[in-house]
């Protein structure tokens, strides 16, 4: 995406070898960075980033997982792109379902909410 920048972390290898996983074996081993996806981006239902949003990458299992720890969201896909978009969708759409419930929260989803609030703007 123009604007985005990922920073790649080294490769983790720790411990080596393979586990099964429905029979196949997979490889221990994942690929950790960084991604910043910058303020002002558009995401949908006219909601945009007010502050640039940092967010961890990893491929698992040929998947692209983006993971937002200030609010405990992913978005997964095929692709980065991909990824990085259903974690946009997924803020915006957990942001929604906090207001409508705001006068029943408890205190962890309550910073969530504060925490959205100060991520996302309409």
């Amino acid at each position: 995406m123009p604007g985005t920048t990922l920073t790649y972390y080294a490769t983790v290898g720790l411990p080596q070898g393979f586990i099964e996983e429905k029979g196949t074996p997979v490889p221990l081993i994942s690929t950790v960075g960084m991604l910043t996806i910058p303020r002002e981006r558009v995401i949908k239902r006219g909601y945009a980033l007010q502050a640039d949003l940092v967010a961890e990458v990893r491929v698992e299992s040929d998947k692209y997982v983006v993971v937002d720890y200030q609010v405990d969201e992913y978005g997964i896909g095929d692709s980065l792109q991909e990824a990085e978009q259903d974690l946009l969708d997924s803020l915006v759409d957990y942001l929604t379902s906090l207001e409508k419930r705001e006068n029943r929260l408890g205190d962890r989803e309550s910073r969530y909410l504060q925490a959205l609030r100060n991520i996302l703007r309409k």
